[in-house]
């Protein structure tokens, strides 16, 4: 298979008979939830964000953001970095935004098959190798979303904890079925590649989960620095279950950039159990999403009109 047909791919899997019900889920799933989304801005106070004091932190936690960027292109470029042709930092930064913004403007993840895109390509390896590369970034994530949400669990509803761990290890099954069902379905993958890919991926495991832990580590500082802004009165450990639970949720329900399913899980999290005032937890889940996906979605769409203009220069 071409390589720049892998998009086209990817539409025509999910409009084959088997998957039809899946493409009209997504769809109805996003439209409600970019629906719901919207009525969220009539109940946010913006006054609140446009005090001096304000403004600053938010610019402070605009380059947070960006240094999360910064982290995950580090990650990109250490998970390739068994192959003999290298790539630079910058080219990885590149690749990295540019998959986060279709992400976040695209429905049914595009971005990820974006980065299988490029690896294929750039890295000359196999497409079975670059997608469980990519399921093992994933399930690292996963790793990390885990042991955030145990401290909680353990210590409020210790009962729980299996339950949990049962609907994560669930979810990366859901996960790893449904990209092995493209690739054998479009690129006649040989199944023992995984084990390929496995050993490759265990040379750099130690250093691809520091990088990983530092960027959540980002990512709950920008979660705390809200909570502040707000002053609102809740401990750390359930700061953590809301990280676990607004990174996962958007993995079931796949609108761009996680609009909609972000906001819900947070407001349901904080008002429904934590018995949080609903304003507060409203403008929280808005304006703590906008700072998570608004950097890099802009640094992603600068990179592709650069693109556009280089091409219509020497065309």
């Amino acid at each position: 298979m071409k390589a720049n047909n892998l998009i086209g791919y990817k539409i025509k899997f999910f409009l084959s008979r088997n998957n039809i019900f899946s493409l009209f889920f997504n769809f109805i799933s996003s439209f409600l939830l970019i629906f719901l989304f919207i009525k969220l801005f009539s109940k946010l106070d913006f006054q609140l964000f446009l005090l001096k004091e304000n403004i600053q932190n938010l610019i402070l936690l605009f380059f947070l953001s960006i240094l999360m960027i910064f982290l995950r292109s580090v990650r990109f470029k250490n998970l390739f970095s068994f192959r003999k042709q290298k790539i630079n930092f910058y080219q990885s930064f590149e690749i990295t935004c540019k998959s986060y913004t279709l992400n976040n403007l695209l429905p049914f993840r595009i971005g990820e098959f974006y980065r299988i895109y490029v690896a294929k390509n750039f890295f000359k390896i196999k497409y079975s190798q670059a997608i469980y590369l990519i399921i093992l970034e994933r399930f690292c994530d996963l790793i990390i979303i885990i042991l955030f949400s145990l401290p909680f669990l353990l210590i409020y509803y210790p009962s729980y904890t299996i339950i949990f761990l049962s609907f994560c290890l669930i979810m990366l099954i859901i996960l790893t079925y449904a990209f092995k069902r493209i690739h054998l379905k479009f690129f006649r993958i040989n199944p023992i590649q995984i084990f390929v890919s496995l050993r490759i991926f265990k040379q750099q495991f130690l250093k691809f989960s520091i990088v990983t832990f530092f960027i959540y580590i980002v990512e709950l500082i920008i979660y705390l620095s809200f909570i502040l802004i707000l002053g609102i009165n809740i401990d750390f450990f359930k700061i953590l279950l809301i990280i676990s639970i607004s990174n996962l949720l958007p993995i079931f329900l796949p609108s761009p950039g996680g609009v909609g399913s972000f906001e819900y899980s947070v407001i349901f999290m904080m008002t429904s159990f934590f018995f949080i005032q609903e304003s507060l937890a409203i403008n929280y889940s808005f304006f703590t999403h906008f700072i998570l996906i608004i950097p890099v979605t802009t640094i992603g769409i600068l990179f592709f009109l650069k693109k556009m203009f280089i091409n219509r220069i020497l065309h």
